[in-house]
């Protein structure tokens, strides 16, 4: 479980889409004073989705924690899958966390539990 008094918040579909004609979910993040998970799924096209979206997010005062990289399904890896996670890496000040493919729930929660643990080390995950 998460530390006492902490929440996830999950926005749906990127930093700027719209929640009205004037407001985005960055907008929404920066007034709460929510720091942002960027969650990108690996393969061609991240590294410009991704860098992207940092500067976006920069750019609106919304504070970048971490960007998660979850593994493409089998058939949908290509070649850029080798490389991607290391020129994030080079290129955010943010910690860069990769995620695997989960097949069952048991493994999708380990997985989980595991990446709560390193984005928040305080947590308590006993028994996930």
């Amino acid at each position: 479980m998460l530390p006492r008094g902490a929440a996830l918040v999950e926005g749906a579909g990127g930093l700027l889409v719209p929640l009205d004609p004037e407001h985005t979910i960055a907008d929404l993040a920066r007034e709460l004073g929510l720091p942002v998970l960027l969650v990108a799924m690996d393969g061609l096209g991240v590294l410009s989705h991704t860098l992207t979206a940092a500067v976006a997010a920069q750019a609106r005062g919304v504070a970048l924690d971490a960007v998660v990289l979850v593994a493409p399904p089998p058939d949908q890896t290509d070649a850029s899958v080798a490389t991607n996670l290391q020129v994030l890496r080079a290129h955010l000040d943010v910690p860069v966390h990769p995620f695997p493919r989960a097949e069952t729930d048991a493994e999708l929660t380990r997985a989980g539990a595991r990446l709560l643990e390193r984005l928040v080390p305080s947590a308590s995950l006993a028994g996930a």
